[in-house]
Order: C-alpha cells, then structure tokens, then sequence
C-alpha cells in the first residue's frame, strides 16, 4: 500500500467546537482572599448563560461618597447628619460610620457637603506617597465602627483630644460580592473645642 492511500484512508478527528463566549460574568465571593487592591475581599466569576443579549446584561452603579448635612453639639454629644448617597441602580442598604481617635491618612481636597461642616474638615495640604497606601484601606476600628440605616449618628466627644469621622456607604449588589471599599465621605473632626464653640453660638448675648 502506497503512503498516499494510508494518508487518505484515514479518517479526520472531529473538531470540537470552542464553548460561547460568557456574555455576562459577575463577582461573586467563594470564601478564599483575592485581590482587595479595590476593596473585594473575593475574587470568582459566575457565568450566566441566562443572558444572551447585550440589554440583559444588569447595569451595576457604587453609591457615590457620602455628602454631610450638618453636625450638631449637645454637652458632649456630636450629631452627624449627611445625605443620601447617589445610587444608579438604588440599592443602597445602610453606612458605616468610622470614629477614630487618629487621623485616616489621607483626605480629598476638596469638601463634599454643607457649609457649616466645613470647619470640621481639614484639607490635606500636599500629597505624600504614604496617602496611596492609605486610599485604598478601610480605616481601621481604633474606636468604634457603627453600622446604620440611618443618615445620622451620635458621637460621644472625648475628654480630651478629638474623634475622626467617616462615613461609608455599602449597597446590596456589591455587599452580596463581598465588597468591603466603597467611596467614603471627607473625614472631619471633632473635639472639646468644638464643644466650647457650640456652647457659645447657643448662649444668648
């Protein structure tokens, strides 16, 4: 038998077909630590093959960075009110509040919020390679972490030095994916001299 007759008597294998390609992928969290450079605490894809056209595919929006409203004084009591944060797909379930007894690290140029909250808020006056580290970390819970509905906490002022204030909002998409970074709001502060200041505004001349 010639080589051309082996070569044509044997019979091609089938070619497999490539699988489709995922139209849409979420995040989804499996209980192992993936990149947190951006705050996922998980890092997994889930296909779903459901989704077969474009306009399927769920529009998914971060809440925006909170904006404060006001802070109030009683005794040693602070009030700290902010609006609701901006949610595309308004899913928006809650805050946390960070009080600290130190600064975070870094802080926008700019103020997010109501006049009067202003003078609580001290701009960073330059940017220092340190900041980046801290941008992209949760403050950590030196004092307290208040998980809230509400769009107002109260703070107890310490007897001496100042709280650090932060407020973070968490919506139900993210949170389901294991999301812990959201925008957070410019950090203020707030100590006896703030008391005192209040206390005088209050006493009538």
């Amino acid at each position: 038998m010639s080589r051309s007759s082996l070569y044509y008597g044997l019979q091609p294998e089938p070619k497999t077909q490539p699988e489709p390609r995922a139209l849409y992928i979420e995040k989804v969290g499996i209980g192992r630590r993936g990149d947190t450079a951006y705050g996922w605490s998980y890092d997994a894809r889930k296909v779903i093959p459901e989704i077969t056209d474009a306009e399927q595919i769920p529009v998914r929006f971060l809440p925006s960075a909170p904006a404060y409203d006001e802070v109030t004084i009683q005794d040693d009591i602070a009030t700290v009110c902010w609006h609701a944060s901006v949610d595309g797909d308004n899913d928006v379930v809650g805050y946390r509040v960070y009080v600290r007894n130190r600064p975070r690290g870094w802080n926008y140029s700019s103020f997010l919020g109501g006049h009067s909250v202003q003078e609580y808020w001290q701009p960073e006056r330059r940017w220092v390679p340190e900041m980046k580290a801290a941008l992209f970390q949760l403050p950590s819970s030196s004092t307290l972490v208040i998980p809230t509905t509400e769009q107002c906490v109260e703070i107890k002022i310490p007897a001496s030095g100042a709280v650090y204030v932060t407020v973070m909002p968490i919506d139900k998409y993210h949170e389901a994916c294991g999301k812990q970074l959201y925008p957070m709001s410019n950090e203020i502060s707030i100590g006896r001299n703030d008391m005192v200041k209040s206390q005088e505004v209050m006493t009538p001349p």
